[in-house]
This record gives C-alpha cells, sequence and structure tokens, in this order.
C-alpha cells in the first residue's frame, strides 16, 4: 500500500528512508513497533507532520505518548485542513509536552521542511532509519531525499 510503511529507498547518507501515512497514535504506534522489530539495531528518526490544529491539541498526550518511543523526533509545522488554516496549537507546543516526558529523546522543531532536510543530510548515516510521517505533503521530503542520493 502507499504510504504504508513504504520504503523509498537510501538517502545519500545511507539512512534508509521509509514513508508513512499515520498520524493518529495508534497508527504511529504500531508503525514503531513494526519498525523497531525489523530494525532493532538502528537509530530512528521520525520526521512527523502533525495534522491540523484541533487535531494535534485534542490527541496532544497520546502522540507525545508515541513519538517518545523514537530515538530523534524531527517535528514539522502542523499540516493545515481547508477548514482550518491557522490555530493556536502548534508543533512547539507538542516538543514542550515530549521534553517534559523524555529527557533521553532528540526532540526539535522546524519552521520549515528544508531545514529538516539540512539535519538528516548531515547528522545521519547507514545505521538510521528515517520514517516520514502525517497525513500532509511530508512524503515530499522522503522524495527528495532519496533523489539526492
Amino acid at each position: 500500500l502507499k504510504r504504508r510503511q513504504e520504503f523509498r529507498g537510501r538517502a545519500q547518507t545511507g539512512a534508509t528512508v521509509i514513508d508513512d501515512y499515520a498520524h493518529h497514535p495508534a497508527e504511529i504506534r504500531a508503525v514503531h513497533q513494526a519498525i523497531r522489530t525489523s530494525y532493532s539495531d538502528h537509530n530512528l528518526w521520525v520526521v512527523f507532520q502533525p495534522h491540523t490544529f484541533s487535531r494535534t491539541k485534542a490527541m496532544s498526550e497520546e502522540l507525545v505518548e508515541t513519538l517518545a518511543q523514537f530515538d530523534h523526533i524531527l517535528l514539522a509545522p502542523v499540516y493545515a485542513s481547508a477548514r482550518e488554516e491557522t490555530g493556536s496549537y502548534t508543533s512547539e507546543h507538542l516538543a514542550e509536552r515530549l521534553r517534559e516526558v523524555s529527557d533521553k529523546t532528540d526532540i526539535r522543531v522546524f519552521e520549515d521542511v528544508s531545514s529538516i532536510e539540512n539535519i538528516l543530510q548531515n547528522e545521519t548515516g547507514h545505521d538510521d532509519i528515517i520514517v516520514t510521517m502525517g497525513a500532509g505533503d511530508i512524503n515530499l521530503l522522503a522524495e527528495h531525499l532519496i533523489q539526492q542520493s
């Protein structure tokens, strides 16, 4: 299935790139468990793009619980919808809660996807798995990462 634990290829750094449409905590948990089982000795990087401001706020505690399982969490800006273009609960709010519950996890927030791409190109290698995750257009990052290799 497209965008369900879809192996996209290898980044220029050698990292494995996987894309998934997951944006609900239960889906994120399932993806994490499956990838951790397959790649138990690798670092798991998740590039998560929250989907809508109200949904992110409503599910924030569950999102925090599931995202905290990854080794590195890179948060993209919230992907707005046509009926909800702006909102007050942002990726930074999610990151603040993540930092409160997990002091071992690398948690970063970005204002744009190109900044995330720069980090991945500079900090990942053969032992890393990059999972782009969300219902928005974050899959374009996965595509771009493998095209650069």
